[in-house]
C-alpha cells in the first residue's frame, strides 16, 4: 500500500510540473504484461529462491513528453508493477515517433530505464530494463491521442511482452 501512495504523490507532482510548462504532454498507460520466458538458466544453489519473475503483471504509466513538431518526441516516465503480489517500479527514458495530423497513424517507441521490484529475496531485486513497442495512434481530439501497443521488454533476467492502451493529452 505504502508504494501504491507514493507512486500517486509522484504522478501528482510530475503532472503539476508537466502543466506549468506549456510544451509538454503528459501520456497514461495501462498495460497487461505477459511473462515470457527466463534469459539465463540457474543452477539452483542452497539459497536460490526462484527466478526474479516468474508471474504476469499488471503495470500502470506516467509519461511526461517533450513533443516537437515533425520530429522525434522524447520524455520521462514512471511505472508502478504487480506481478501478482510482488510490487515494483521502473523509472525510464522514453522515446517515440512524432504524431502526425492524420486520424490513426503507426506508434513506435522504445525505452531504456532501471527497474526494483520487491520479490521473494531480501531488498528485492534491481535492473537495467529495455523495451520496445510498436502499435497504433488514434486522434481523439486536436490534442488528445489514443494508442494500443504490444512490445517487447527485457529486464530482471526476463523476457516480458506488454500489452497496453495509453491516453495523451
Amino acid at each position: 500500500m505504502k508504494y501504491i501512495i507514493s507512486f500517486l504523490f509522484l504522478v501528482l507532482f510530475l503532472n503539476f510540473y508537466s502543466f506549468g510548462q506549456n510544451k509538454f504532454k503528459s501520456k497514461f498507460e495501462f498495460n497487461f504484461v505477459q511473462y515470457g520466458d527466463n534469459l539465463i538458466m540457474v543452477d539452483p544453489g542452497p539459497n536460490w529462491k526462484g527466478y526474479n519473475i516468474n508471474k504476469n503483471a499488471i503495470q500502470t504509466s506516467y509519461i511526461i513528453e517533450k513533443e516537437r513538431v515533425n520530429k522525434i518526441c522524447y520524455g520521462l516516465g514512471v511505472s508502478y508493477l504487480n506481478f501478482q503480489g510482488y510490487h515494483g517500479i521502473n523509472v525510464f527514458a522514453n522515446i517515440e515517433n512524432p504524431e502526425r495530423n492524420k486520424k490513426i497513424s503507426p506508434l513506435f517507441e522504445s525505452r531504456i530505464g532501471y527497474s526494483k521490484i520487491w520479490n521473494q529475496y531480501k531488498g528485492g531485486t534491481n535492473s537495467v530494463v529495455a523495451q520496445l513497442n510498436m502499435g497504433i495512434r488514434v486522434k481523439i481530439k486536436e490534442k488528445v491521442t489514443s494508442g494500443f501497443f504490444i512490445g517487447m521488454q527485457i529486464g530482471q533476467q526476463s523476457l516480458i511482452c506488454p500489452i497496453g492502451l495509453s491516453v495523451k493529452f
